[in-house]
């Protein structure tokens, strides 16, 4: 079941309400698996605390929306799916990063594409990426750099583990770097470029290594033989990427949303959240709004919560495996993206696979 969640990631047809097949697929994992899941206190409070959240919030607020009680999953989903990978057998989890890898190369490759389909006229919609079969009038290119920044993570830390470089690596290298740089989003490239700081740092060969597989990687944009609106599209893409500036729109509305989220708690006091049934809004583009309107004075626990976590696993000798937690953290800071199926799979599937595969590592999962 998880094999067909994953290799189902290129879906993105909504079923309804942000509900895929990926979806489908992982939820009949979760059952497969339920036996074997021991929720902590922790998250029973938590999930306790947003269902007493949503009730007190439509007696209160007055305001009812069920689609958002979607977000019971989405917010469940997290800690699920670290229990039902946590009981794959290492061969299992192996397979699964294989099937990752592979959908990732061939996302890239679909993205890499895109402005060549828009322009022959066998797609319509934004000139930023979206994930194919979705509406390509709505980009999700934010969500896409989320995904290719963490697969080419994957990818190197794979081969350095692994010890392997070659003329397959850096053209993977390069297929996977164009992908994230034609998404037009800044969030990838944020976080890959956080991970090549550290990567970098050490090892004068993987410093060599990886500056000559971007300057190539540049090149082949700059000098490849392609149309001219197709060019002007990618410059656009590309000038969107590396653009930094916090001032602009994009940033502006992040710095909105959040004060529209707290003033959404004010409306509980400043104690309760809102809950998944009275949130006027659904997302918040970040993760301390998104968590702040929907449970309220609860996220002082759950960051009490996360940076337990991040102890457990440094004690545990997990050190590569704490710092991708941290980057996915910092990612979240920007988008939510550990509410969407399409992020936190193919991270969390990462994650357990080097989890898995850390020698020190002791598997005594209470936490």
């Amino acid at each position: 079941m998880l094999f067909g969640a994953i290799a189902t990631l290129p879906l993105g047809m909504d079923l309804f309400a942000s509900f895929r097949v990926t979806d489908i697929f992982l939820l009949m994992a979760i059952f497969r698996s339920i036996k074997k899941i021991r929720l902590s206190m922790s998250f029973v409070l938590l999930m306790f605390w947003l269902l007493f959240s949503s009730v007190f919030s439509v007696i209160n607020v007055g305001f009812l929306r069920y689609e958002t009680l979607l977000f019971l999953y989405k917010f469940s989903l997290p800690v699920m799916l670290w229990y039902v990978l946590l009981h794959q057998t290492t061969k299992d989890a192996e397979n699964s990063f294989r099937i990752l890898r592979i959908v990732s190369v061939l996302l890239a490759v679909w993205v890499i594409f895109y402005p060549f389909l828009l322009k022959g006229g066998f797609l319509r919609g934004n000139f930023r990426p979206s994930f194919p079969f979705s509406d390509y009038s709505i980009s999700d290119a934010h969500v896409f750099s989320n995904f290719l920044s963490f697969a080419l993570i994957g990818h190197l830390e794979y081969w350095r583990r692994n010890k392997q470089s070659g003329l397959y690596q850096i053209l993977v290298f390069v297929i996977l770097l164009s992908a994230l740089l034609f998404c037009g989003s800044r969030n990838g490239l944020l976080t890959i470029g956080l991970y090549l700081i550290i990567f970098l740092g050490t090892s004068a060969k993987r410093t060599f290594s990886a500056i000559f597989c971007f300057l190539l990687t540049i090149f082949l944009i700059q000098y490849s033989n392609i149309d001219l609106e197709i060019d002007k599209t990618l410059f656009r893409l590309l000038e969107r990427s590396g653009d930094f500036d916090l001032s602009d729109q994009s940033s502006s509305n992040r710095l909105l949303k959040l004060r529209i989220a707290m003033d959404f708690w004010g409306m509980n006091y400043y104690f309760f959240g809102l809950g998944f049934f009275s949130s006027p809004m659904i997302w918040y583009d970040g993760l301390f709004g998104h968590l702040t309107a929907y449970f309220g004075i609860a996220i002082i626990y759950i960051f009490a919560l996360i940076i337990k976590f991040f102890i457990w696993l440094v004690s545990k000798g997990q050190f590569t495996v704490s710092f991708l937690f941290v980057l996915y953290l910092v990612a979240n800071f920007i988008t939510e993206f550990y509410c969407i199926t399409r992020s936190i799979l193919p991270f969390m599937v990462m994650l357990m696979y080097f989890f898995k595969h850390n020698e020190s590592s002791n598997l005594n999962t209470s936490i």
